[in-house]
């Protein structure tokens, strides 16, 4: 009897036309792997200690929105970095596996205001003047993330935002400025939730029953009733291919990948969902990889 390893995928049935399919959810890694780091403390960086302190707390509170990673601020203890190339030793605190450390140095906090001339319609139609105020504001802030290994995942990253907004100070400009910044930097480490539709082989009337044990949620009693299926009929090529499905949505990539193999040599000339499908779970198998490291 097979059982789900970590929860990370979630799987239900759809039913387009005459070929069943299923949602298969998985996560992937965000454009900068982190790896398995799931819990990040913010240590002091260098620069202006105001908008330091404004870095600090925004992207503590960002990262703690996107549900994804736990997040401790500990700019206060004096814990600091020190960077060689790809590699950091941290001093003044300790990390365990699945913890990182974030650093913020501030480069550039600039603003500005000026003062435009735009025209606008009443509700009669009349053209009127009006000066309107707005704030410019300018960050460039340079991020270092350093895992448990002391491994420099992110080592002194640049972000740039320039924005201007309509506000009577620079100040508000510059924090909208400093906002997308940090929003930029979170969007590239979290990794993110992602859906792919399989198609189920509904070919066999016998193994329909087993696929509408699927649909109703029960996929592990699908996995085990197909599982008894694909011993008493070795030689169906649909029914290795359907429990490699089901394993790939409980996240057993690998029995699924061997099974997906399995179906497709005793096809000989397997219809193109079955390659498809053997193709996303080797991706998402890479994934799963690349976020245990």
């Amino acid at each position: 009897m097979f059982r789900p390893i970590v929860v990370a995928a979630v799987a239900f049935l759809l039913s387009t036309g005459c070929a069943p399919r299923l949602v298969i959810s998985s996560m992937q890694p965000g454009n900068i792997n982190v790896g398995s780091v799931e819990r990040v403390k913010i240590i002091d960086g260098q620069g202006r200690r105001s908008a330091r302190e404004f870095l600090n707390h925004e992207a503590a509170s960002q990262l703690r929105s996107g549900g994804y990673f736990s997040v401790l601020d500990i700019s206060e203890s004096g814990a600091h970095l020190q960077i060689s190339g790809r590699t950091a030793s941290l001093e003044g605190h300790e990390l365990s596996s699945g913890e990182a450390v974030i650093r913020f140095d501030v480069y550039e906090w600039t603003g500005d205001t000026e003062t435009r001339k735009e025209v606008e319609e009443d509700r009669e139609g009349n053209e009127q003047v009006k000066e309107v105020r707005y704030g410019i504001g300018t960050v460039v802030m340079g991020v270092t993330l350093v895992d448990a290994y002391g491994r420099a995942i992110v080592s002194e990253r640049e972000y740039e935002k320039t924005l201007e907004i309509e506000a009577d100070n620079r100040d508000a400009a510059i924090e909208a400025a400093a906002r997308a910044a940090v929003a930029e930097f979170v969007r590239d480490i979290t990794p993110s939730r992602v859906e792919r539709r399989v198609r189920l082989d509904n070919s066999d009337d016998a193994q329909k029953p087993i696929i509408e044990t699927a649909r109703r949620g029960s996929l592990i009693q699908a996995v085990d009733d197909m599982q008894r299926y694909v011993d008493a009929n070795p030689s169906s090529p649909s029914a290795h291919y359907n429990l490699a499905v089901f394993l790939d949505a409980l996240g057993h990539y690998r029995q699924a990948l061997s099974l997906y193999d399995e179906a497709i040599r005793i096809a000989g000339a397997p219809p193109r969902y079955y390659t498809d499908a053997r193709a996303q779970c080797a991706m998402r198998l890479s994934e799963a990889e690349a976020l245990a490291r």
